[in-house]
């Protein structure tokens, strides 16, 4: 929201996040089989690891979290 806001000249001066889900005890933080598939889909793989760059700057560039792909939440990753 705040990324369609601002894109339209518009100015955020507050921000709430609200968040439910209809199952008990539902997950919030995403899980590990969720960043494992982020991961395959989206980054690049080294011998050293995973490269996140590219998915990092399009989240920093949209304003979300950062930047920081591993702080969505897992319905948000799905």
């Amino acid at each position: 929201m705040r990324h369609y806001i601002e894109s339209r000249d518009g100015k955020v001066v507050d921000m709430i996040t609200l968040s439910t889900r209809n199952e008990r005890n539902a997950t919030v933080a995403m899980i590990a089989a969720t960043k494992f598939n982020i991961e395959r889909v989206f980054g690049i793989r080294l011998s050293n690891g995973v490269d996140m760059t590219l998915l990092n700057d399009f989240l920093k560039e949209s304003g979300i979290y950062g930047g920081n792909y591993e702080v969505l939440t897992e319905s948000e990753a799905l």
